[in-house]
């Protein structure tokens, strides 16, 4: 037989049990239905009772629940002192007869809390039969004789006590936010309720992320139709600073593919789960999502979600561009409609996506950006994982023209894992190149499950990466990034096939057990574009554009794209063809290209009809179309900082020449920039232009590369810097870079 113990009304509450589920009728006046309670919840009611009238109600838990004839016992504090209370609870779905009141008295004069100078309550859940009024008074004498007081609150009277004690009437019965049983029992008093919920001290940390790179996310925050000057008010935050500021509760994430989104997201969740934080953290995973109401599919997650304060609570929702294209506008509806929801408006809800999904489908949302990594990110990853090898490392990747996937959270881990394994050895050329080394290296750490070695093992890795080629173009065709044990079935009806690929070989069961995914998302889009590599022109534009014309690329396929120009040879006529037509149809889906699939002689071009496109339109370029994918696209091509010299002094369209201030503005660490480009930024800042312009011309400026001569010219320009128009867009940049107090002596 188990020990009996004490527990506190704290841990009592945090008990898991059900809310009766039963709402009270329209009309007339209803009697709360105590006896339809189930024994726990009679006991729950009992003692949030007892806590409501005297406080420090504790609970005394065994086998049977019948320790020593009672369930609960508390102190009233009198002027005399503190007066015990010792209360059973009684479950009976018929009258309470005069011997089971004469065998529970029994029961607790047996019991080592039979004291004078005390009280034993008996709570029923029904009335006292019709001998009640004879026993109760017998009882009560032998009790008073050890200077016991005794009381029965039968239903009567506990409905009586309840009207005066809406929370407990609220915990029970309702425990939503429509309090109907509270409203209908309690009348006005109902307005007293709070929400009581579980503690979150007992909330497990969860692990963080080894050499992580701390993110920055970025919003524009001003309204858009009215003024471009969004982009000068520009917020930066730490992603867990943003969400204990509280300052948005509904945040919609865009980042692009392998920039580390859900290795941000895994962090924040892990510094949100420390115990000296008031959060607590729910990751979902979208591509888990099947289209049920989204309070059901978080439940999964955490089955109590309602029992906690939605204060204390942050949704992180990961992979909106992971639903299955059949669900995601139903998925879109459901989530606006659970975060409009009075139950869960004060959750805390972050979405993650792609930024190639960003369509606005969440209301109420704010957009964010997960910032790039930049070099002294890079810098500092290196120096964490490298140490003393990293100028080495560097000297490669500048050789071999790498330095762009650097600033790739996924290239960048995988190209300094692959240089701590193999040094500067068969070191890759380009992301194909990359992607050919991981599988190998994932092939070799699969050796023990092949059972095979040499020629025998080349010819069984041949076999599967077919196979998972046939796997990835299937799902990205299906809209899925996972999927269930019968599509895998059906897709591979042969036994042999689906045991090569459960081997463990970049696919595995998702964390459901129910469904399987690749490893990563980049894996399935290289593979899939291994298939468009060896498929013709017209069957590629059917496979990853919208019929019938296939003038849209489908948002699911520009990753895959980017991967197939990798993968093709420049002297490739498919090569020509295919990126001929994404220019006339879509350039802007070409800057998700790397640097070096796409020959110089057509950047330019292809910049100019995106500049051309929203010119004719009167529109900076969209939150879809990012300054720094522009930038670096760009690159160092002198041709294209010669065009752009020459937009800053010839152009006359005001939203034009912000597009090019922001494309140089995002130019950080790129490239220099030469004389040309110096001399027209500074002749936009002396011009009398209107501020935004001087505004984001300076900070263009200021990424240049500056030197004293630049400090000169700023100093000689603002004769008094503090008075000077130009002088608070000066005094920011200055602040930057530790100058201010500086440029302040001299003016």
């Amino acid at each position: 037989m188990s020990e009996e113990k004490e527990i506190s009304y704290e841990e009592y509450k945090a008990l898991d049990i059900e809310v009766l589920k039963i709402n009270p009728p329209i009309s007339g006046n209803p009697q709360l239905p105590l006896a339809e309670l189930s024994w726990e919840m009679f006991e729950r009611l009992c003692v949030l009772l007892a806590e409501e009238i005297w406080g420090n109600a504790r609970i005394y838990l065994g086998p049977g629940h019948k320790q020593e004839g009672i369930d609960i016992y508390t102190v009233e504090d009198t002027t005399t002192g503190q007066f015990p209370i010792f209360i059973q609870c009684k479950k009976r779905q018929k009258p309470f007869t005069k011997r089971e009141l004469a065998k529970t008295v029994r029961d607790f004069l047996k019991g080592r809390f039979n004291r004078p100078n005390s009280k034993f309550i008996i709570c029923v859940a029904n009335e006292l039969d019709k001998d009640g009024p004879d026993s109760l008074l017998e009882q009560s004498s032998k009790l008073l004789s050890l200077n016991i007081q005794f009381e029965v609150w039968d239903v009567t009277r506990l409905r009586s006590r309840l009207r005066e004690h809406p929370q407990v009437v609220y915990d029970i019965f309702d425990r939503d936010d429509h309090a109907l049983w509270t409203q209908k029992i309690c009348g006005t008093l109902a307005n007293q309720v709070t929400k009581k919920y579980l503690p979150l001290q007992n909330k497990i940390p969860l692990k963080k992320i080894d050499n992580y790179i701390r993110r920055v996310v970025y919003t524009n925050e001003s309204d858009k139709a009215i003024n471009h000057q969004y982009l000068l008010n520009t917020k930066q935050y730490v992603l867990l600073d943003l969400i204990k500021s509280r300052e948005s509760k509904r945040i919609f994430l865009l980042s692009d593919a392998g920039s580390g989104k859900t290795t941000a997201i895994k962090q924040l969740a892990s510094e949100l789960s420390e115990t000296t934080l008031p959060f607590l953290p729910i990751v979902c995973d979208l591509k888990n999502y099947d289209g049920e109401n989204l309070d059901s599919f978080i439940k999964f997650y955490l089955k109590d979600l309602d029992k906690y304060d939605p204060n204390n609570l942050v949704l992180i929702l990961d992979g909106f561009d992971e639903i299955s294209t059949d669900k995601l506008d139903s998925a879109a509806k459901k989530i606006n409609l659970f975060s409009q929801t009075k139950e869960y408006k004060s959750i805390t809800i972050l979405v993650t996506s792609r930024t190639n999904f960003f369509n606005n489908q969440l209301d109420s949302f704010q957009t964010f950006y997960l910032r790039n990594i930049n070099e002294f990110d890079v810098e500092n990853f290196l120096v964490k994982v490298l140490g003393d090898k990293k100028e080495e490392f560097y000297k490669l990747i500048s050789r071999k023209n790498l330095r762009p996937l650097l600033f790739n959270f996924f290239t960048l881990f995988e190209l300094s894992n692959l240089y701590r394994v193999s040094g500067t050895g068969n070191f890759p050329n380009n992301r194909k190149d990359i992607f050919e080394q991981i599988i190998l290296r994932k092939i070799k750490s699969n050796e023990a499950h092949f059972r095979l070695s040499g020629q025998q093992l080349e010819e069984k890795a041949h076999l599967i990466i077919s196979k998972l080629e046939q796997l990835a173009i299937a799902m990205t065709q299906l809209g899925k990034d996972n999927i269930t044990k019968e599509i895998f079935d059906k897709i591979f009806p042969n036994i042999n096939d689906r045991g090569l690929l459960k081997y463990g070989f970049l696919i595995s069961k998702d964390a459901t057990g129910t469904s399987w995914e690749f490893e990563h998302k980049n894996y399935k889009e290289y593979f899939a574009a291994s298939i468009l590599a060896r498929q013709e022109t017209e069957k590629v534009k059917e496979l990853i554009a919208f019929k019938p014309k296939y003038e849209k690329i489908k948002p699911r396929w520009v990753n895959t794209i980017s991967f197939l120009f990798s993968m093709l040879s420049k002297t490739d006529p498919k090569f020509e063809e295919i990126l001929q037509w994404i220019i006339e149809i879509e350039p802007e889906v070409i800057l998700k290209f790397e640097q070096e699939s796409v020959p110089s002689k057509l950047k330019l071009d292809i910049l100019k009809r995106i500049f051309d496109y929203y010119e004719v339109r009167n529109m900076i370029f969209p939150e879809s179309l990012n300054f720094e994918d522009i930038a670096r696209f760009c690159g160092d091509e002198n041709s294209i900082i010669d065009f752009l010299s020459i937009e800053l002094q010839k152009s006359v369209s005001r939203n034009r020449i912000l597009n090019v201030l922001y494309t140089l503005r995002e130019w950080t660490y790129l490239f220099k920039f030469n004389g040309k480009i110096i001399a027209e930024l500074q002749r936009l800042i002396n011009s009398p232009t209107e501020a935004i312009i001087h505004e984001v011309a300076i900070e263009a400026y200021f990424n240049c590369e500056f030197s004293q001569t630049d400090i000169d010219y700023v100093i000689l320009n603002c004769v008094n810097i503090k008075d000077h128009r130009l002088g608070p867009a000066y005094m920011r940049q200055l602040k930057k870079r530790g100058l201010a107090i500086a440029i302040s002596i001299f003016s």
